[in-house]
């Protein structure tokens, strides 16, 4: 029996010409928002980005009314894009 649970997902736009990665990630299931599940895939996804596919710069996109995802990604250093 396999009871792994899909918890979300992580979609990833790689421009090659431009060395720039964008990523965009769901958890769907309320259960494990806010319990670390982004935090985890993220680390992973960009040790790939940069690391295996030589990106020079990753954005991300945050729903404007995810004030806590917004929060976390500033304090871990990420800069807010005003475009």
């Amino acid at each position: 029996m396999d009871d792994r649970i899909g918890v979300g997902i992580i979609r990833i736009d790689l421009d090659y010409a431009t060395r720039e990665a964008l990523v965009n990630a769901i958890i769907g299931e309320p259960e494990h928002r806010n319990r670390g599940a982004t935090t985890d895939a993220f680390v992973s996804t960009l040790d790939f980005l940069f690391d295996t596919e030589g990106m020079a710069r990753v954005r991300a996109s945050v729903l404007a009314r995810n004030n806590l995802t917004l929060q976390y990604l500033l304090k871990m250093g990420w800069e807010l894009d005003a475009a």
